[in-house]
């Protein structure tokens, strides 16, 4: 009984300590074809829009063997708010909309990569710009 008791405590408590903002969770597999390296307009990087609905923290991370990545987060305009060759951008962000370029250091890389974005309600691939 006393073990019961514990494990329905304990799993209470997981359930609240998971509860704060984490308002969105989502990984991404692809690879780039002959990238378009550290050019945060390149259509041979791959972009994603993201739509902040309330304000949070977030973390974008990408790994890749054997490629060296680099990350952009824009704004609206495109403007470079964060770059980095580090594999992870960790930021807060006010409500609006934003850009994730996921790049590599030299241009013509071809290989494989997983993308992990926390703390977004809202992301979406881009296929070209509007």
């Amino acid at each position: 009984m006393r073990s019961s008791l514990l494990l329905s405590i304990l799993a209470i408590f997981t359930f609240i300590s998971c509860e704060k903002e984490d308002l969105g969770f989502m990984e991404y597999s692809s690879r780039w074809e002959s990238s378009g390296g550290m050019d945060k307009s390149s259509f041979d990087n791959i972009h994603f829009k993201l739509n902040m609905w309330k304000a949070n923290h977030v973390e974008i991370s990408i790994k890749s063997l054997g490629i060296v990545s680099y990350l952009y987060l824009l704004d609206k305009e495109k403007n470079i708010l964060l770059e980095t060759d580090a594999g992870i951008i960790s930021k807060d962000l006010e409500i609006g909309e934003y850009e994730v370029v996921f790049g590599t250091k030299n241009v013509g890389e071809t290989g494989d990569f997983r993308a992990k974005f926390v703390g977004i309600e809202d992301v979406t691939f881009v296929y070209s710009w509007e």
